[in-house]
């Protein structure tokens, strides 16, 4: 079995072995990133070979910052600016917040990391370059471990 990682320059030989049933690399990022995976084997003489990208963020302190005024907790649209609008969660108790979504590939990266208040009640972020009049759907990550929707939104 053989390891290989491409983290884009192409696929590089990591770890191998010549038998057994397991194999490990332990790979560590110095920034947050994309790489791609690729495991070969060959089993009973068959070569097989499996390819799986893989997103990583190196987590960062959130950044603590007071809410914009007249921001309220859901979808803050910017008044005479309607490729700008501002998310804000209330999260009392969470260490950090990411906004991930069909305008960001559904990735955690650092740009994505959602501001603080310094009460750490809420945290906020503008979006900034979006298409007026288009819907999108996203959500909050919160402490790495809960994906929820938007809870602000009005249920019908």
């Amino acid at each position: 079995m053989k390891i290989w990682i491409d983290a884009g320059s192409g696929f590089v030989e990591r770890a191998s072995v010549s038998s057994g049933t397991s194999i490990s690399y332990p790979y560590i990022a110095s920034a947050s990133g994309s790489i791609t995976i690729k495991i070969t084997a060959t089993i009973n003489g068959e070569n097989l070979e499996l390819v799986r990208p893989h997103s990583f963020t190196i987590l960062q302190p959130s950044v603590v910052e007071a809410l914009p005024e007249g921001m309220e907790a859901g979808i803050n649209y910017h008044n005479g600016d309607d490729t700008r609008a501002t998310l804000v969660l209330q999260a009392p108790g969470k260490s950090f917040a990411f906004v991930v979504g069909d305008f960001n590939n559904w990735t955690s990266s650092p740009a994505w990391q959602m501001k603080k208040t310094p009460d750490g009640q809420y945290f906020w972020l503008t979006l900034e370059n979006l298409t007026p009049q288009q819907q999108y759907v996203f959500q909050y990550w919160v402490d790495g471990q809960i994906k929820i929707g938007d809870p602000y939104v009005p249920h019908k």
